[in-house]
């Protein structure tokens, strides 16, 4: 495309061919707000998405080529919607960001008009949120979990939530072992990613969940078995259970 062989137009016509991903001109096109809301603005500038438009339970999402399979997981991890992508010329897809957004948008402000349902705006929990969304996407995180327990043999992955951190152990030859100590600020957004990937309710916080996911990633190809169990958070059961 730089050297003039080819157009956007011809790469994107095959593209959707051979993804079987429609493609729609963005100009002239009227975005749901509402759909444009379920993600916040730095995140659709930063990763070059717009979702325009709702079709039954899904999120139609605009992206320019190439279509990256990380972020339309992101997100369907943030707005907790089934994502379907569609294809569009690039400078379309940054007109009708700016468009979409230029209302509630101010120069460094990155919390925009979108938001996270379920999650709770104001302080500093918020702050981290928006920090992790825009700088270590949740299911790249994921996915690096995943993948290194399985290089390492590991017949299980812990997500055992603390009082301060959260803690990763792996099972290897019937030994719990740790992985990895995150913040907690990881435990909701890894916890909504895995249920995702299982089918679950992500709605459902008060009872225990089962669900399979088969994982596919470049050299990696197992089938998952997903549980969530509950957690009482507190001395003698007063505070409410959590995942």
């Amino acid at each position: 495309m730089d050297l003039g062989y080819v157009t956007e137009a011809a790469v994107l016509e095959c593209a959707g061919i051979r993804d079987q991903i429609p493609i729609i001109r963005l100009d002239g096109y009227r975005t749901d707000d509402k759909a444009a809301a379920m993600i916040p603005a730095s995140f659709a500038r930063l990763n070059k998405i717009l979702p325009i438009d709702f079709e039954e339970s899904r999120l139609v999402v605009a992206s320019g080529y190439p279509l990256d399979p990380d972020v339309m997981d992101e997100t369907a991890n943030i707005s907790g919607m089934e994502v379907k992508p569609v294809l569009s010329a690039s400078l379309e897809v940054e007109r009708a960001i700016e468009s979409a957004y230029s209302k509630s948008w101010e120069p460094g402000n990155s919390k925009s008009s979108g938001y996270v349902p379920g999650f709770t705006t104001g302080g500093k929990g918020e702050d981290a949120f928006w920090e992790r969304v825009e700088s270590a996407p949740v299911v790249r995180m994921v996915n690096s979990i995943i993948e290194d327990a399985y290089a390492r043999n590991a017949s299980d992955i812990h997500v055992e939530p603390g009082k301060n951190q959260l803690l990763i152990r792996i099972r290897v030859n019937g030994d719990l072992v740790v992985h990895s100590i995150l913040l907690m600020e990881a435990h909701k957004p890894m916890v909504t990613r895995l249920k995702l990937m299982a089918g679950m309710d992500i709605a459902e916080k008060r009872l225990p969940q089962d669900g399979k996911y088969h994982y596919e990633r470049g050299t990696v190809s197992t089938d998952l078995r997903i549980s969530t169990l509950l957690y009482i958070r507190g001395k003698g059961g007063a505070s409410p259970a959590g995942e």
